[in-house]
């Protein structure tokens, strides 16, 4: 027998029972010394039984001894037979469909798992940006301290020292809103990440539905 599946094989064997249907079974032997005579018996002989185990009963069967070692058992086609073949497609086809739905399958368990590591992701996200804000509360506040106290001292100091405490506040002033304007940017930056971040667990959602 040249290379062949083992679905194609049995789908051969249903062409054969059909095409020699007749008032007598056909014994197994016939069968495979008719259709893969170039092959053990024994091997035509599991694929004979894979037939009759078949569910919805797509052949008659007369059991003469169903022994691995002595197998002797009658096939004959009938109306389920022919359906089976030429309008589900057979053994065929049924293999292809069977692949199809492990192929989806493996698809729908990837984009599970996608969805799930871009929802870790959020999560771990929305905890380093937690962390951030509340580091740059705690500098905002100790800023904010110190500039009340400079503004205190500067109101109590004598007025010889007023310009240098002045000019002492002033820089402050500036490096606190140059730390605004830092942490300003920094909380844009972690706003348009949390977005993409969303954006890419819409689409994974949509996409497993």
């Amino acid at each position: 027998m040249t290379e062949i599946s083992e679905h194609e094989a049995m789908d051969e064997i249903l062409k054969y029972l059909i095409k020699n249907k007749s008032d007598r079974p056909i014994h197994s032997e016939t069968i495979w010394k008719e259709v893969y005579p170039d092959q053990d018996e024994e091997v035509v002989y599991v694929l004979l039984r894979k037939i009759m185990n078949t569910a919805d009963d797509i052949v008659i069967t007369h059991i003469r001894s169903n022994e691995p070692h002595n197998f002797e058992v009658f096939f004959e086609s009938n109306a389920i037979t022919k359906r089976f073949l030429e309008q589900q497609g057979g053994f065929t086809k049924q293999f292809e469909n069977e692949q199809k739905e492990i192929t989806e399958q493996n698809r729908l368990e990837r984009l599970q798992n996608e969805k799930l590591e871009s929802e870790v992701d959020i999560i771990r996200f929305q905890k380093g940006l937690g962390r951030k804000l509340t580091i740059w509360a705690v500098v905002l506040t100790a800023v904010s301290i110190l500039v009340s106290f400079l503004t205190t001292l500067v109101q109590n100091q004598p007025y010889q020292d007023y310009d240098s405490k002045i000019d002492s506040l002033t820089q402050t002033v500036v490096k606190t809103s140059q730390k605004v304007y830092v942490l300003t940017d920094s909380l844009n930056t972690l706003k348009t990440d949390l977005r993409l971040l969303k954006e890419k667990y819409k689409t994974d959602t949509i996409a497993t539905e």
